[in-house]
């Protein structure tokens, strides 16, 4: 009985206790803890910053007081996002980021530049400060979580608008954080009480006034939605939404809008001379289509603003009407039809029916004779053979896309489902920015390796540069700008750009990235045209815009898909070779390495060779890419492709080395070797200044030289191209490097594609080092001691609760046969600035840099210096190896590894 008496006056005793020490904490706040600099955030942070702060010394100070007293007035136990700088000198790793986690017990989202995210409470923040890596610990300001493109993105001429919140992830955060339902409703009573309370901020005003109550409607667990928002009231909401501390982003949802048969004979073959303009001609050859590959097999998602599937290029059967359409999988062309906005096509000219006509249309009687369907029969999309699944968001006539607010939970994944690993959309903003939709982008290509996405850049190009359209702005997407298409009349020819297609760069002027990636007919294209007469319609109608290129590269996509996934890659043959699931970083490194540099002008100048803003990596053309088994060479004597998930770059100057031989000339590639890598990289935040988040570096020696991918030291780009010139009939070498120069979240996978005149008799390229073994958990699980008053110390131990303040220490036995050193600062295994491991697959020692993050056999020279212990043996020499085995040096580390040249794995442990 008693025992049950003193539970509830323990509890309050504990919870007394709680507060205390809260409160001792918030104290210990200083304004130290906070001085991140407004300078260095800007260089981190694309946010509204300048604009609240301004500049000057008195800025800096505003902005540290501002940070302080945020933090100071912070509630304890809540979610909150703080940003986490590291101490200078320290290199972002995984082994660190593994590390912090697992001292401090905090969850770290993502990354942003160099430094990290994370959502926790003041106590989490505390925790990750008292790492001797941390340098500062601050929380991000709701002023500063609205986007700095607010205006930009509202809507024109008109009267309400909605609001998209970005929420922080449910994921890892489930303890953390509510579900999207649940913040809704709180959200919504606060607008209601914002509305309607005496003095509430809102009160009066006419976005409360309008007959209907302002919502916080959850669209996924990552997105909110606020609609009915009056546009001249939209910053008060949304200042008083961004105050709500499990928002971590919130924009204007923007005015989408459409950005409007001879492209295909162009991207398969070309035209002559190859860099087009004045006098060239297109060579009018279908060599993709001679293959047969049309593509078959292959789902394409599109997203628009209907499609008329009563067309005789969608239909079941002839002579149907839309109404009479089923959509399954055995559907001759629409797998799945998905009235988001509404359920059809609207009138003539409907642009989604013109752009999937252009991707897959075919005629359903195309041997009938006598019907409209016969007399298209010759009139075909660029994949004729491929089917749709399709999202309608287009309303009628209306003035605009009604375009879902989570583009990877309510969207993709949606036509993902149905079997599409290809996803066009001929659609988006004028805003050139990286917004909360671009990292939608983003995050469904990291999250969906086997997918690829494509955008329109937009026919915004006389505004001149920086007018690419949010989402093409994201990293992971096949940005698509048009070209001119020489059979479309007047002056124009195939090597010219269209006049209107938008130019890059995209982002901001600080961190610039090469966008369009790519160019495609798309001025003028000839294909479907919706609703022009009743059943059997199978009209068509000529259209321009960079919304027109895009299907054209969406088809040249699904037949290099089918290409690879058929086996024709290396032997040239339909399955010669084994299927392939080609990543969506491999398909978009193939259409970039087809791509040909244009020769001619842009808005009357001669166009920039590439990479430029204007034509990205030129314009796309299959047949430098695809190869049959004709003639005196295989596809593999022509193009090396790399796409190995399970080989990916795993540490930060992580290295792949292959090397590769070229002798004379090809007669579709001439004497040129291209080299094109491309990685899918992790999605980055709105609020970023530079958005890539793991860097690799392309690097090809040659001939003494070396090329730096796209000629320079790219820090900005997840593509990265070189092309060299070869000598005439000399075998050359050459050494191609993928380097990972900053690899700060996960480890990343990449594609690379090379071209050119390949010699057979050259040796494979050699397989990648081996990664080192995954570091264990760090040592010690470091606890916090708080300070709390000695009354109430008093009375908690008076009712018998007493803290006990536990290190776990491994044993010495337990940590390996690394130097049992004692040493100063942070140390692992004895040796300061170091952690010693085991490596379990060969029993020998490693070391890893607490600072670098860097791995290494050797001894570190610090404890050679304090004890006289000798070095771990070196590798057993060379020995009789079993069949199919070889061994080489990782030059990364001296050690030897082990080579299967027939399962191409590679390993440390000697084969038995």
């Amino acid at each position: 009985l008693l025992k049950r008496a003193m539970k509830p006056f323990i509890a309050a005793l504990l919870n007394l206790l709680f507060v205390a020490i809260t409160a001792a904490r918030r104290r210990q706040l200083r304004v130290s803890d906070v001085e991140y600099g407004l300078e260095s955030f800007h260089k981190t942070f694309h946010t509204r910053a300048a604009a609240v702060f301004g500049t000057g010394t008195q800025s800096e100070k505003h902005f540290t007081q501002r940070l302080f007293e945020h933090e100071s007035q912070l509630p304890d136990g809540k979610v909150q996002s703080f940003a986490v700088t590291l101490q200078h000198g320290i290199q972002l790793t995984n082994v660190l980021h593994a590390a912090l986690e697992d001292r401090t017990g905090v969850v770290i989202d993502s990354v942003v530049g160099d430094d990290l995210l994370m959502h926790g409470t003041t106590a989490d923040a505390d925790a990750m400060r008292q790492m001797a890596e941390v340098r500062k610990v601050v929380a991000l300001l709701p002023e500063l979580k609205i986007s700095p493109h607010f205006d930009q993105l509202l809507p024109q001429n008109v009267s309400a608008v909605r609001l998209t919140i970005r929420l922080i992830p449910l994921e890892r955060h489930a303890h953390l954080r509510s579900s999207a339902a649940e913040i809704g409703s709180r959200l919504t009573r606060t607008l209601g009480v914002a509305c309607s309370s005496k003095g509430g901020v809102l009160r009066g005003r006419a976005s409360c006034t309008g007959g209907s109550l302002l919502r916080a409607d959850a669209e996924s667990e990552r997105t909110l939605m606020v609609e009915g928002v009056k546009r001249n009231e939209a910053h008060e909401v949304a200042a008083l939404l961004a105050a709500e501390p499990e928002v971590l982003w919130l924009e204007p949802v923007p005015h989408f809008f459409v950005m409007n048969s001879d492209a295909v004979n162009i991207v398969q073959s070309g035209s002559n001379p190859t860099g087009g303009g004045i006098g060239s001609t297109p060579i009018g050859t279908t060599p993709i289509w001679d293959m047969g590959i049309h593509g078959e097999d292959e789902i394409v998602g599109v997203a628009d603003s209907g499609l008329d599937t009563g067309h005789c290029f969608f239909e079941n059967a002839p002579d149907q009407t839309a109404a009479q359409q089923t959509y399954s999988a055995a559907s001759r062309k629409v797998v799945s039809y998905r009235p988001f906005a509404d359920n059809g096509a609207t009138g003539l000219r409907d642009h989604g029916t013109h752009v999937t006509g252009s991707i897959l249309g075919e005629s359903s009687s195309t041997f009938a004779t006598g019907s409209p369907a016969a007399a298209r029969a010759g009139e075909r999309g660029v994949a004729y053979k491929a089917r749709v699944s399709f999202t309608d968001i287009g309303l009628g006539d209306a003035n605009g896309l009604s375009v879902p607010n989570d583009l990877a939970n309510n969207m993709f994944n949606v036509d993902y489902n149905a079997g599409a690993r290809i996803h066009s959309n001929s659609w988006g903003a004028s805003i050139n920015a990286y917004t909360t939709y671009s990292a939608q982008v983003d995050e469904f290509s990291a999250e969906n390796d086997d997918f690829v996405i494509l955008f329109a850049a937009g026919n915004d190009g006389t505004e001149g540069p920086g007018s690419i359209g949010a989402p093409a702005t994201a990293k992971n997407c096949i940005t698509v700008g048009a070209s001119e298409n020489s059979n479309s009349g007047g002056q124009r020819r195939d090597g010219n750009m269209a006049v209107f297609s938008s130019q890059g760069p995209a982002g901001p002027t600080t961190a610039p990235r090469y966008k369009p990636d790519v160019a495609a007919p798309g001025f003028f294209v000839t294909s479907a045209n919706s609703n022009a007469d009743g059943a059997g319609e199978c009209a068509t109608t000529e259209m321009a815009g960079t919304s027109m290129a895009t299907p054209v590269t969406a088809g040249a996509v699904a037949l290099v898909r089918q290409y690879l996934r058929e086996g024709f890659h290396p032997l040239g043959v339909k399955g010669a070779s084994p299927s392939r699931t080609p990543s969506g970083a491999l398909l978009k490194a193939m259409i970039i390495n087809s791509a040909i540099d244009m020769q001619g002008t842009y808005q009357g100048q001669t166009i920039t060779p590439v990479p430029s803003y204007v034509q990205g990596y030129g314009r796309i053309q299959l047949n430098r890419v695809l190869f049959d088994a004709t003639g005196q060479k295989t596809p593999g004597d022509r193009v090396l492709i790399v796409d190995d998930p399970l080989k990916p770059i795993a540490l930060t100057n992580d290295e792949h080395i292959f090397e590769i031989a070229t002798a004379g000339t090809d007669a579709i590639l001439g004497q040129q070797l291209k080299v094109t890598l491309v990685w899918t990289d992790p999605p980055a935040q709105p609020f970023q200044a530079n958005v890539l988040v793991n860097d690799l570096d392309l690097v090809v020696e040659s001939a003494g030289a070396t090329q730096l991918g796209n000629g320079q030291k790219d820090v900005l780009n997840n593509v990265e191209q070189v092309t060299l010139p070869l000598p005439n009939t000399a075998v050359a070498s050459h050494t191609i490097k993928v380097i990972g120069a900053q690899v700060r979240q996960g480890s990343q996978k990449y594609a690379l594609v090379v071209s050119g005149p390949l010699q057979v008799t050259s040796p494979p390229p050699s397989p990648p080092h081996p990664p080192p073994p995954k570091p264990p958990a760090a040592p010690y699980a470091e606890a916090v001691v708080l300070g709390v008053s000695v009354p109430l110390l008093a009375i908690a131990l008076g009712a018998g609760v007493s803290f006990v303040c536990i290190k776990r220490r491994r044993s010495a036995a337990a940590r390996g046969r690394g130097y049992a050193l004692q040493g100063a600062g942070n140390s692992y295994g004895g040796i300061p600035g170091w952690r010693t491991v085991n490596d379990p697959s060969s029993g020998q020692t490693y070391y890893v840099n607490l600072q670098t993050g860097a791995a290494q056999w050797e001894v570190p020279e610090t404890a050679k210096a304090q004890a006289n212990v000798p070095p771990p043996p070196p590798p057993p020499g060379q020995q009789t190896l079993p069949t199919g085995w070889s061994q080489g040096v990782d030059p990364g580390t001296g050690r030897t590894y082990f080579y299967n040249a027939n399962t191409l794995q590679s390993q440390w442990v000697r084969p038995e």
